[in-house]
C-alpha cells in the first residue's frame, strides 16, 4: 500500500475521534470502531499509524477508560526486529555506507561522511536513544572535501552526562559543549571543525519561555555559521534492517518543532508538574538513577493513573526491578492511603516474595504510592490478561484458559484462604463498596431510555432492591477486591497482582464473580448480538456451568473461547469458598450485584450486562422460594 493510502486513512480515523470525543464523556461505540478500522491493517502499515494509537491511548487515559483493546505493541516493528535491535550488534555496518573520496598532495584519501558518523554514534547509544527524549540529529557543513566530526550540542538543563561520558570515551575526538559555549567559539574563531555530525540533546521540560528563546536563537546563529545544514530523521524501511537517513534544510520548521517537542505539552502520559514531581519523589532511594522509563498501565475509574516504572541504572543495559506507581489528587478520601494500609497488611505482612515494601508519598495536592511486581528480571516484557486476551499473536494467548488456574493458585490467595470466617451478613453489609443503589438506577434509566417511575416499576430494580436487603450464611475472607483483566500481569515467570485498593475482608466469592464479569463485558465483542449472549447467559445460570465437563452451546466460535474461561473461573470458585458448595446462591448473588455495577460504566457492554443481571436476577429469585 502506498503512503497516500496511509494518510486518507488516518484522516478518517481523526475525524471519527472528533465524533468519539464531542461530547462531555467518549463514545466508546465509535472509539471501538478505530480501533477496528486499525487493528484489521496488514502488520506492514500498522507502524505509520503508531502515533496515532499512542495519542488516542493517552486520550482515553485521561478520562480513566482502560484501552487494552488497542495494543500499542502491534503498531511498533516487528517483534524479531525489536529483539534485533535490543543485541549488541550495529544497526547498520559501517562498511555498508560508501566514503566521500578526495585529493591531497596527489593522494586519494577517504573522507568520512556524515552517515558513517552518525552510524558510528548510534551504534554506541542503542540503548540510550531508547530512553532519553528531546534529541536531535544534524548535519552541518563548511567543507564538503573535510571529515565530519561528532559533536554534542546540549542546553543547560538536560542530562547529558552520561551520553557524554560514554561516547567520548569510545568515539575519537567527540567534542560536548553547551548551545551557549559553543555559540561563544564561533563567534570568537575557535571553532575548529569544519563539519559537524551533531547529536543535539534538549530537555522535554522547557516551561520558561524566555530559556526556550535563547536556545532558539542560539540553534539559529549556529546554524547560520555553517554553509550547509540538514535535520536528519532516521526511518526504518520495509525490510527493518537498515536505516535510511532523511534530510530537511529548513530551519524555520527545525526551529517550530524544536519548541514543539520541548515544550510541556509532550510529556509521556500527559503528567503534570505535580505528578511528575510525586513520581520522582517515590524513586528519590534510587540515587543512581536519572532516567525513569515507564509506561502506562491503566486509568483508574476513580482518577488515578497507573504506570509501570523501570529505573535504569547505568548505561550499559542493567535495569533495575520494575515498579507499579498509582498517584492520584488527593480528595479528602485517602485513597491510594488506605490502598498502601492494605496493601501493608495483606501483601507485605504475609512475606510472599513476590511483592517487596510499599513506599507511600504525598505532596500538597497529590499523593501516590509504588511497590515492586512482576519479575525481578526486568528485561522481559510482562502483559495484562487483558493484553493477552485482546491480541492472538501474544506469547501467552494460547495459555489463555489456563491462566486461569494459575492465578487462583498464588500465594496471596492460597495464604488469604486462611481467613475465611462464616456469618450471616445482608447483601447490603458485603457490597455497600461496591455499589450505590442510586448511580445503578440512574445508569438503567439511561440504557433503558426511561423515567425515574418507570425504572422503579421494572422487574430488574425490584428484584435488585429485594435481593440487596436479601440476608445470607456466607463466607468473608480477604480478597484482591477488584480482580479485573487487567489488574494482573503474567511474564515468562509466573503472574503478578496489582492495584490493591479494594483488598480487605470481604465476600468470598468477590473476586470470581468480579473476573467473570470483566470477562463478559469487557472482552467479548461488542458486536457480538445480545440473542446469542442472553441465550448462553441462561446456558450459565445452570448448575452444571460449574462442572469442569461444562461447554456452553453457542453458534459462534469466536465466542466459545470466553465461556471456557468463565467456566474455569466458576469451577476455581467451588474451591470450600462458599457455606453450601451444593447451592450456588451464594456465587449467583455476588455476580449479580457485580453485574449490576457494570451496568454503570460506558466503556463496558452495558446493554449486555443489564439483560445478564436480568437473567441472573430471576435465577436467584427461584432459588430464594425453595
Amino acid at each position: 500500500m502506498n503512503s497516500q493510502e496511509n494518510k486518507t486513512l488516518l484522516t478518517k480515523v481523526q475525524e471519527m475521534e472528533k465524533l468519539a470525543f464531542k461530547n462531555e464523556a467518549p463514545d466508546m461505540s465509535i472509539v471501538h470502531e478505530i480501533a477496528e478500522e486499525l487493528k484489521a491493517l496488514p502488520k506492514t502499515r500498522r507502524n505509520f499509524f503508531y502515533d496515532y494509537v499512542e495519542g488516542l491511548k493517552n486520550r482515553l487515559f485521561k478520562f480513566g477508560i482502560g484501552s487494552d483493546f488497542l495494543d500499542l505493541n502491534s503498531f511498533q516493528l516487528a517483534v524479531e526486529e525489536q529483539e534485533a535491535s535490543a543485541l549488541p550488534q550495529p544497526l547498520i555496518p559501517v562498511e555498508a555506507i560508501s566514503k566521500v573520496s578526495a585529493i591531497q598532495n596527489n593522494e586519494v584519501i577517504q573522507i568520512k561522511g556524515y552517515k558513517e558518523t552518525f552510524i558510528e554514534l548510534i551504534n554506541h547509544l542503542q540503548d540510550e536513544l531508547k530512553s532519553i527524549k528531546g534529541y536531535f540529529f544534524l548535519q552541518l557543513q563548511r567543507n564538503e572535501k573535510a571529515h565530519y566530526a561528532p559533536l554534542i550540542l546540549h542546553d543547560d538543563k538536560c542530562f547529558y552526562h552520561s551520553i557524554k561520558k560514554k561516547l567520548q570515551s569510545v568515539v575519537e575526538n567527540c567534542e560536548c559543549h553547551s548551545l551557549e559555549v559553543y555559540k561563544k567559539q564561533i563567534e570568537e574563531g575557535s571553532s575548529v571543525n569544519e563539519n559537524n555530525a551533531v547529536l543535539l540533546i534538549l530537555s522535554t521540560k522547557i516551561n520558561d519561555k524566555t530559556f526556550l528563546d535563547e536556545v532558539k536563537s542560539s540553534l539559529d546563529y549556529i546554524i547560520s555559521s555553517y554553509d550547509d545544514y540538514s535535520f536528519i530523521t532516521l526511518k526504518p524501511t520495509e525490510e527493518l534492517k537498515k536505516t535510511d537517513f532523511i534530510t530537511n534544510n529548513d530551519k524555520t520548521s527545525f526551529l517550530a518543532e524544536i519548541e514543539f517537542v520541548t515544550s510541556t505539552f509532550l510529556t509521556n502520559a500527559d503528567l503534570s508538574n505535580e505528578e511528575e514531581k510525586l513520581v520522582k519523589s517515590l524513586f528519590k532511594h534510587i540515587k543512581s538513577s536519572p532516567i525513569l522509563e515507564y509506561k502506562i498501565l491503566k486509568g483508574g475509574k476513580s482518577g488515578s493513573k497507573v504506570l509501570e516504572i523501570k529505573p535504569k541504572l547505568n548505561f550499559n543495559n542493567e535495569i533495575a526491578k520494575r515498579y507499579v506507581t498509582k498517584f492520584g489528587r488527593k480528595d479528602g478520601n485517602e485513597k491510594i492511603k488506605r490502598e498502601m494500609e492494605a496493601y501493608s497488611e495483606h501483601i507485605e505482612n504475609y512475606a510472599t516474595g513476590l511483592y517487596d515494601s510499599a513506599h507511600y508519598q504525598e505532596t500538597s495536592s497529590m499523593e501516590g504510592m509504588k511497590y515492586s511486581y512482576a519479575s525481578k528480571d526486568a528485561v522481559q516484557a510482562s502483559f495484562s490478561y487483558a493484553t493477552i486476551l485482546e491480541n492472538s499473536e501474544n506469547k501467552f494467548y494460547s495459555e489463555r484458559a489456563n491462566t486461569i488456574e494459575k492465578l487462583f493458585d498464588l500465594q496471596p490467595f492460597n495464604m488469604w484462604q486462611a481467613s475465611i470466617e462464616k456469618g450471616q451478613f445482608s447483601v447490603r453489609e458485603l457490597y455497600e463498596r461496591f455499589i450505590v443503589p442510586e448511580k445503578f438506577i440512574k445508569a438503567v434509566m439511561k440504557v433503558k431510555c426511561l423515567t425515574e417511575q418507570e425504572v422503579e416499576d421494572t422487574e430488574l430494580i425490584k428484584t435488585f432492591k429485594e435481593v440487596f436487603e436479601y440476608k445470607l450464611e456466607t463466607n468473608k475472607k480477604v480478597c484482591h477486591g477488584d480482580l479485573h483483566s487487567e489488574n494482573f500481569f503474567i511474564d515468562s515467570n509466573g503472574i503478578y497482582l496489582i492495584d490493591f485498593g479494594f483488598t480487605g475482608t470481604l465476600h468470598s466469592l468477590v473476586d470470581h464473580t468480579a473476573l467473570e464479569c470483566s470477562i463478559k463485558f469487557k472482552h467479548i465483542p461488542f458486536y457480538v448480538d445480545i440473542e446469542t449472549l442472553v441465550n448462553i447467559e441462561n446456558q450459565l445460570t445452570s448448575d452444571d456451568s460449574f462442572n469442569p465437563s461444562f461447554q456452553a452451546i453457542c453458534p459462534r466460535k469466536d465466542v466459545e473461547d470466553y465461556f471456557e474461561i468463565i467456566n474455569k473461573i466458576r469451577v476455581k470458585s467451588s474451591s470450600g469458598l462458599s457455606v453450601n458448595p451444593s447451592s450456588r446462591l451464594e456465587y449467583l448473588i455476588s455476580l449479580f450485584v457485580m453485574t449490576c455495577r457494570q451496568v454503570q460504566y460506558s466503556d463496558l457492554n452495558q446493554l449486555y450486562a443489564l439483560n445478564s443481571a436480568e437473567i441472573i436476577g430471576q435465577r436467584i429469585k427461584q432459588l430464594i422460594a425453595k
